[in-house]
């Protein structure tokens, strides 16, 4: 598995130009179907805005689900599609599956500039959504652009940009004699100790990122003289942070 970026929160912000005024609203999401209802819940909660514009990226790995009508053969298409909202467009790119609506805005000015944003943040299994109060004032196409793409950017920080690691899972045992040696070095390992159990013998949980597995291991079995008990329950992805690799956001 590799590693990827999405969001750790949903999360919103607004900016204001010329009057109008635009909020940026955004939130983790792993399905197209999650993604439209969080725009289903943005648009009820502006039910009286301009425009709600939007865009998601969908797609961590290989495994992404395509609509029957997505699937596409090149390696880079567009497809347009019908939708009540104006024109919809999605692409799909190394297995990743795109779509942003400019609701009503000029062609270009508004979906194109948020998914834009997104992708030179790298970030994917999100959705965002900006939602225009038109001010009276019209900006123009470039005005536009640099709306959507700055409100765009608030969401995002706003709602944290976070390295997703491949991660796994281990439950662990080890006799009572041998407990003091395994919190010791544990100390010094990038791994994550979860829910000790005193009862017979000392269970507990140990989370650790996939590239740190074979470290991690190695070193509890040689200070454990390989008196350590293993099973592996759980491969999943996790927000690791950059600044301390040893745990967990």
């Amino acid at each position: 598995m590799n590693g990827y970026k999405t969001l750790l929160q949903e999360a919103n912000d607004e900016y204001i130009v010329n009057k109008s005024r635009f909020i940026g609203s955004a939130a983790p999401v792993e399905t197209p179907e999650q993604a439209l209802a969080f725009l289903d819940k943005i648009r009820q909660q502006y039910k009286d805005a301009t425009h709600n514009c939007y865009a998601y990226i969908i797609g961590k790995n290989a495994g992404i689900r395509f609509s029957q009508s997505l699937l596409i053969d090149e390696p880079l298409k567009f497809n347009r599609l019908a939708a009540k909202d104006g024109p919809l467009w999605a692409l799909e790119q190394e297995a990743r599956l795109m779509r942003y609506s400019d609701d009503g805005e000029p062609g270009g000015t508004a979906g194109m500039p948020i998914i834009e944003v997104m992708k030179a943040r790298g970030v994917v299994d999100c959705a965002v959504v900006v939602t225009r109060y038109f001010g009276g004032i019209l900006l123009g196409a470039g005005g536009l652009v640099r709306a959507y793409s700055h409100t765009c950017a608030l969401a995002l920080n706003a709602a944290k940009v976070c390295e997703m690691h491949p991660t796994v899972r281990y439950m662990a045992e080890v006799a009572y004699p041998l407990w003091d040696r395994v919190q010791h070095q544990l100390k010094s390992l990038p791994v994550r100790l979860e829910n000790p159990e005193f009862t017979a013998a000392v269970a507990f949980e140990l989370v650790m990122k996939e590239t740190d597995e074979a470290k991690v291991r190695e070193e509890l079995t040689r200070v454990t003289d390989g008196r350590m008990e293993w099973l592996k329950t759980e491969e999943t992805y996790s927000p690791w942070e950059e600044e301390n690799s040893d745990g967990l956001v």
